[in-house]
């Protein structure tokens, strides 16, 4: 069963009789998903210079050196809200979803319901960002086609009621 189709039957509930979901994707507040690298991308500089201190220093740098990879992760993932955004032919939802369980909603009620006539892209780098809710989502580059094909509906949409 693709993850689609999880989260689609993970919010049933949360949905009003007769909606129908036409997009489901995952999104993360916070500070930049990328962000989350740094403090593992530095070891690929600081490591191999401490290797070249005389010992006992090395042992010390790599001490300092894993409190502050900790420290940088910890910052990043108290930072980090996960969201389910579940696109209805009626209207978008924004729902909370867990820090571990994050394709799971952890809420009684939605975040937001907004109108359906609102757009979610375009997107643009590798977390591709939008404002819902008043909360800056990041939307990761596989769930961006599902951005886009929300859109793609709401302007197809838009087209047939104009030439009515």
């Amino acid at each position: 069963m693709a993850l689609r189709d999880v989260l689609a039957a993970r919010v049933a509930g949360f949905l009003v009789p007769g909606e129908r979901v036409e997009s489901v994707f995952l999104a993360q507040t916070g500070l930049p998903p990328y962000l989350g690298a740094v403090p593992l991308l530095g070891s690929t500089v600081f490591l191999p210079l401490a290797s070249r201190l005389p010992w006992p220093y090395p042992m010390a740098a790599l001490a300092v050196f894993s409190v502050l990879i900790l420290a940088g992760l910890w910052l990043h993932m108290s930072r980090l809200q996960n969201r389910i955004i579940v696109v209805t032919d009626r209207a978008i939802l924004v729902l909370r979803a867990g820090l571990f369980a994050w394709a799971t909603p952890s809420a009684e009620a939605p975040l937001a319901r907004l109108p359906r006539e609102t757009a979610l892209g375009p997107l643009r780098g590798p977390y591709g960002s939008l404002r819902l809710a008043g909360e800056k989502l990041w939307i990761s580059f596989p769930a961006r086609r599902r951005v886009a094909a929300a859109d793609a509906i709401l302007a197809g949409s838009h087209r047939g009621r104009a030439g009515v």
